[in-house]
């Protein structure tokens, strides 16, 4: 007896009396809930009240007794209808002991008694499957008034999805049945003869993974992602404290202290932005995510993509170093490298967001220098002079140049030598002293290089003077190339090679642009910049002095 267009939590039809046609044969008026009402004391007084009580109250609701609203049909609730347990069941079969080899994963849900409980609902703790069977099962449709029978074979798989096909003809379809047990019998028999090592738990676990894992991967793709992905090494170790042995080591290494300053940056920003993880828990997803966090000194644009490759570069050689045998260390700490799938940018991509070359032209670079001749004295009109005149990187190869000045900078030769130790990339090269660098050199000779506060000097002077990144040496390249038309000689003086001069440079002012940022020299008597012609600077040198 089920109710119309309803079912319980499971999904399934509400349950059954679990006590159908028990009790004596003969016929009694039915008991209703005025009734047990009526007779509750009495029914109380009774030996095993209780059970009795319980048994009567499901019997009342199996019949619908305990409903206020009736049918014509005698104690069914309106909105129920009678119903067979066949009609309610896929299949129905003699109950059976089921052992241990009758079960298996992934098989039909055998219910038992256990799964039924005395008030009727169906309790799924301790499911068990049992080997699935092939059956052939008749089944009627109509189709424009007329009635057909098909017969439905299933009960098997096949890339771990149930499988079922359909015969118009009882025989074929009987004789399919057949054939595929006879199929899925041999298949077993062929597993059970091969050779193996394993233990019947081991095949059995095999056999379970190649079926959840069908045809999309085999299970050495699985046991390769998952060694690569989630095994621990022998030792583990927080990813800040790892940074701190990564840093010692490039320092061991002859690393320069700049690079390791900005490496230190990069791995610990990494570190407290992804809350400081075990080495080998880092995921590919992990190192994304950081790196679409990252954002421009606005705070609100998102990174270029050139600090996205940068920042994905230096997480890629920590990893890869994290990953190299070494006793000392106690590495590996990983056996991947998560940043290698990490997508990088191409040159081609990042060049489409590189700001254009920042050059100070001729005219600002007289102003510019000529406020510094008559700010504080002075003190950073030499520095100055050296970024735009030779091309020397503001920051740290003129603090470095100007421990060693008498030694590098040679007025008698007209060059200024930079060491590996001192180039920002590692490479020695060589810059000719121009006629108008000379006259500043000359007339700032006893001004220091750098002169004291010179960071807080330098953050107010770029401040003021609205001067980007780097435009003194971008200014040199360009109007160097401008003026001698000479990509070798400008690519070897700068540091660059001739390809970069070639792309970024060329081209960028004209050669009479590149005359006047060369006749630039400084008049001492009046305390400010000029523009000279180049046969005046040599007669003009005479009255240059100190400030």
């Amino acid at each position: 007896m089920v109710e119309r267009g309803t079912s319980d939590t499971t999904g399934h039809s509400p349950p059954i009396s679990p006590h159908p046609g028990r009790g004596a044969s003969t016929h009694h008026p039915p008991t209703t809930l005025d009734t047990f009402s009526k007779k509750f004391d009495t029914f109380a007084d009774t030996p095993d009240a209780v059970t009795k009580m319980r048994e009567l109250v499901l019997r009342l609701a199996f019949s619908g007794g305990l409903s206020s609203e009736k049918s014509n049909d005698e104690n069914i609730p309106t909105g129920w209808e009678l119903r067979t347990i066949k009609s309610i069941c896929s299949s129905m079969t003699p109950g059976f002991a089921c052992s241990k080899s009758h079960q298996t994963e992934g098989g039909h849900v055998h219910l038992r008694t256990h799964n039924i409980s005395t008030l009727g609902t169906l309790n799924f703790d301790l499911l068990v499957r049992i080997d699935p069977k092939i059956t052939v099962r008749p089944y009627s449709y109509e189709k424009n008034g007329i009635f057909y029978t098909s017969y439905l074979v299933q009960g098997w798989k096949e890339g771990g999805k149930w499988k079922k096909r359909e015969f118009k003809d009882e025989e074929k379809a009987k004789t399919f049945a057949a054939l595929k047990e006879i199929e899925i019998k041999n298949k077993g028999r062929a597993v059970r003869m091969v050779n193996t090592s394993m233990d019947d738990g081991q095949v059995k676990e095999a056999e379970t993974a190649f079926e959840k894992l069908g045809k999309s991967y085999s299970l050495s793709d699985a046991v390769e992602f998952f060694l690569k992905n989630h095994r621990a090494p022998d030792f583990t170790i927080p990813f800040a404290e790892g940074i701190k042995i990564y840093l010692d080591d490039c320092e061991d290494g002859g690393v320069r202290p700049r690079t390791i300053t900005g490496k230190k940056s990069v791995r610990s920003l990494f570190a407290r932005e992804t809350r400081n993880p075990l080495v080998h828990k880092v995921t590919a997803p992990t190192i994304q995510a950081f790196l679409k966090s990252l954002r421009a000194k606005d705070g609100m644009t998102p990174a270029t993509r050139k600090t996205w490759n940068n920042y994905r570069n230096e997480l890629n050689h920590f990893f890869k170093w994290a990953g190299e045998s070494d006793l000392a260390t106690h590495r590996p700490w990983a056996f991947s490298n998560p940043a290698e799938s990490v997508r990088i940018f191409s040159a081609k991509q990042v060049a489409e967001q590189r700001s254009p070359v920042a050059i100070t032209s001729p005219e600002n670079v007289q102003r510019l220098l000529t406020v510094l001749l008559r700010w504080r004295g002075g003190c950073l009109a030499k520095c100055f002079a050296l970024a735009y005149f030779a091309g020397v990187r503001p920051d740290a190869e003129l603090r470095k140049l100007a421990k060693r000045e008498k030694e590098l900078i040679n007025l008698k030769t007209r060059t200024i030598h930079i060491p590996a130790e001192v180039s920002k990339t590692g490479e020695a090269r060589q810059v000719t002293i121009s006629d108008s660098l000379a006259a500043w050199l000359e007339a700032l000779d006893e001004k220091p290089i750098v002169p004291t506060n010179f960071d807080r000097l330098m953050k107010q002077a770029r401040k003021h003077l609205q001067l980007s990144h780097d435009e003194t040496r971008h200014s040199f390249i360009s109007y160097h190339v401008a003026l001698h038309r000479s990509l070798g000689d400008t690519a070897l003086q700068a540091g660059n090679s001739e390809s970069i001069v070639k792309k970024h440079y060329l081209n960028l002012r004209p050669q009479e642009e590149g005359g006047q940022f060369f006749a630039i020299v400084p008049d001492i008597t009046s305390r400010r910049a000029v523009i000279l012609p180049p046969a005046e600077i040599a007669e003009a040198k005479g009255h240059l002095r100190a400030i």
